[in-house]
């Protein structure tokens, strides 16, 4: 005969411990210890709940435990429940490299959950909180603190080498970041065969790769310090600021390479998507002796071949020096495309543009401007410093000032194009233009055109902005026309009519067109909208904005997450949030990029006074919430039978069978009924012959 219990229980008398209203941090002492809560799974992943369980995953996959090709942890799942303070004891990245024959990856999913790890202190070949990983995802978390990572070869914040099919999500670092031989990155040092998604994820610590050794390419990125061996990666919504360089020397026969960038260092080989990105910080790639160097506030030397590379809608403010090129958005671009972009920095390197400093094969530049300072001695301009081959660039403009100096060379200097081979149409210039050189080339849109069909059509320049003008290219205009509406018709109506440009009626530009990408958005909608505990109801729609969660008793807090789909709006009220017992509403502020459109999106968190424990002979204890409940009367560890529901009249309004469905129970081990047809009141549930009352608000 079946002994059925209803009682009413605390936390405490389960033994389960209560958050408090500050997240606690677990400190490590050097040890380690296995997990002990979880299966492994996508819904009930390893728990990692002390720094000991952290260093634990380490050992676990530096082991080889259940290796499948050298590959640990595919197809399990571990989620972080505090922030760690690894106390800057010296950290063993998770999977690590010694020789092809002596190596194990990390292959599995990390789920931060929104915590931190501080005062990471990691220094091994691939370097970060993990050394290498193969496949998997990490997510929600932050590397903070005195953080220092350092890689003879690969060094990353997060991630020191990664390769197979990755997805780095809503991650940070704020800890310095070195590589004393090759690749070092804000998030990872190096990919390679990589397909890889990076969201919303920023770096704000100082990276740099350095060494005097000649044999090797010095690559820095705030994202990714190399990109390698025909690799597809995507990167959105991320943002770099802390200080980037890469230096390099060669002698002799030897040539040496470093590359910085605000995103990426280097790429070599592979299809790349940069979107909604930004770099605010100095970036620099010097060289010595033979060596050669590029930087870019996007990326350093893109060398993508034939793969391709886009970039839209991305800026750089600040300050660039290449030793050789160096570009606002790229400092040495192989194929590609490169959309919606503006670079406001000062950009001096040998060959300098606002957007990029060097082009070969095929590269676009479309609806992009420059207001910063470029200077240079050889090829510097406005949009392009040097074209070796073709560039096609469309409704763009320059407002910085162009200089090249090269005392015993030549010397160029335009307000789109530096030198090179070009294609311009509906482009202008109002900065001012010099160069000094043994030969000098100016000119208001093209310094020195090379290609017997090179085309520069429907641009404009300012008629004071040139004293000499040495290329015919490019029709003078005076600032008073430059500032009309007929001056704004002209460039939309060229040999491919559109409408690129609008009135400068705020004065943004000293009243010269600006491209209408320009003007702030009104979009004050959210993209996406996350809970860590509980389910939305109804489903996220970025036009519905209210929102109810219901989360048992035991939830004492979780973490609302959500992203603009305006990159440029402001997110305000998402976070970690308490939970005191009963209604929880939070709010969530959207403030568009014009300032003033505001939309809020509620989240109401319902979370229940106390929980019913069922204990049984058959099966483990149910906990029935939340209570009180709005739409769901969930039951955990529930293994079959029926469930009825009775009102305070004694007559019943709902029954519920394994198998079936609303207002049945769905699937165990929660399952759940659909109470939100019954009107408001006291109800009482009955399990076999034994019942317990909730409240149905």
């Amino acid at each position: 005969m079946k002994r059925v219990i209803f009682t009413v229980v605390t936390l405490a008398f389960l033994g389960l411990s209560i958050n408090s209203a500050e997240a606690q941090t677990s400190v490590w002492d050097g040890t380690h210890t296995t997990w002990t809560n979880g299966t492994g799974t996508e819904t009930d992943p390893y728990l990692i709940e002390t720094a000991q369980q952290l260093a634990y995953l380490a050992v676990y996959v530096n082991n080889g435990t259940d290796a499948v090709e050298n590959v640990v942890g595919s197809g399990e799942y571990w989620k972080l429940t505090t922030d760690i303070d690894l106390n800057s004891l010296s950290w063993t990245p998770i999977g690590f490299y010694n020789s092809d024959d002596d190596f194990y990856d990390f292959g599995g999913h990390f789920d931060g959950n929104g915590h931190t790890i501080a005062n990471l202190v990691a220094n091994a070949g691939r370097a970060g909180l993990f050394g290498r990983m193969n496949s998997g995802s990490v997510k929600n978390i932050g590397i903070v603190g005195n953080s220092s990572v350092t890689g003879s070869s690969q060094a990353g914040g997060i991630i020191g080498w990664a390769t197979g099919t990755v997805i780095i999500d809503n991650c940070y670092n704020t800890g310095s970041v070195s590589s004393t031989m090759a690749n070092a990155g804000g998030i990872i040092g190096c990919i390679t065969y990589c397909n890889i998604t990076i969201n919303n994820c920023y770096n704000t610590g100082e990276i740099s790769s350095t060494s005097s050794d000649e044999t090797y390419s010095h690559n820095a990125g705030g994202i990714i310090g190399l990109v390698g061996d025909y690799s597809d990666v995507t990167i959105n919504n991320c943002y770099n600021d802390g200080e980037i360089s890469a230096s390099a020397s060669g002698s002799g026969s030897t040539y040496s390479y470093s590359q910085a960038g605000g995103m990426i260092g280097n790429v070599n080989h592979g299809t790349i998507t940069i979107e909604h990105c930004s770099n605010n910080v100095y970036i620099s790639a010097s060289a010595s002796g033979l060596a050669h160097s590029y930087a870019g506030g996007m990326i350093g030397r893109n060398y993508s071949y034939y793969d391709g590379t886009t970039i839209n809608n991305c800026y750089n403010t600040g300050n660039i020096y290449g030793a050789s090129y160096a570009g606002g958005i790229v400092g040495d671009n192989y194929y590609g495309i490169i959309n919606n972009c503006y670079n406001t920095g000062d950009i001096s390197a040998s060959s300098a543009g606002g957007i990029a400093g060097y082009t070969e094969y095929n590269v676009t530049v479309n609806k992009s401007y420059n207001s910063g300072n470029i200077s240079g001695n050889y090829g510097t301009g406005g949009i392009v410093g040097y074209s070796y081959s073709y560039v096609t660039i469309n409704n763009c403009y320059n407002v910085g000032n162009i200089m090249t100096v090269a005392a015993a060379y030549a010397a160029f200097s335009g307000g789109i194009v530096g030198v090179g081979c070009v294609i311009i149409s509906n482009c202008y210039n109002v900065g001012d233009i010099s160069a000094s050189g043994s030969i000098p080339g100016v000119g208001g849109i093209v310094g020195e055109k090379w290609c017997n069909d090179s085309d520069v059509s429907n641009s404009y320049y300012l008629d004071t902005s040139v004293s000499e003008q040495e290329e015919d290219e490019g029709t003078p205009q005076t600032a008073e026309f430059m500032k009309t509406q007929e001056f704004v018709d002209l460039l939309n109506n060229g040999p491919e009519p559109n409408s690129a440009y609008t009135l400068d009626v705020d004065m943004t530009n000293d009243g010269f067109p600006i491209l209408i990408s320009q003007t702030p958005s009104t979009d004050a909608t959210l993209s996406t909208l996350t809970i860590s505990e509980g389910e939305l109801t109804p489903e996220f729609s970025s036009d519905i904005y209210n929102y109810t969660v219901d989360v048992p008793y035991s939830v004492t807090s979780l973490t609302i997450t959500a992203t603009a789909t305006d990159p440029a709006a402001t997110v305000v009220g998402t976070g970690e949030k308490q939970l005191s017992v009963g209604v929880n509403p939070f709010t969530i502020t959207v403030t568009a990029a014009d300032g003033v459109t505001k939309l809020d999106y509620t989240v109401t968190v319902n979370r229940a006074d106390d929980v019913a424990i069922v204990e049984t002979d058959n099966y483990p204890s149910l906990q029935i919430y939340p209570n009180p409940v709005n739409y769901e009367l969930k039951i955990t560890n529930y293994e079959g039978g029926e469930v009825q529901i009775f009102d305070l009249m004694g007559r019943r309004v709902a029954t519920a069978v394994e198998t079936g469905r609303a207002p049945s129970l769905h699937s165990t081990p929660e399952t759940a009924i659909n109470v939100s047809h019954l009107p408001s009141g006291m109800y009482f549930i009955k399990i076999g012959e034994k019942t317990a009352k909730f409240v149905k608000q």
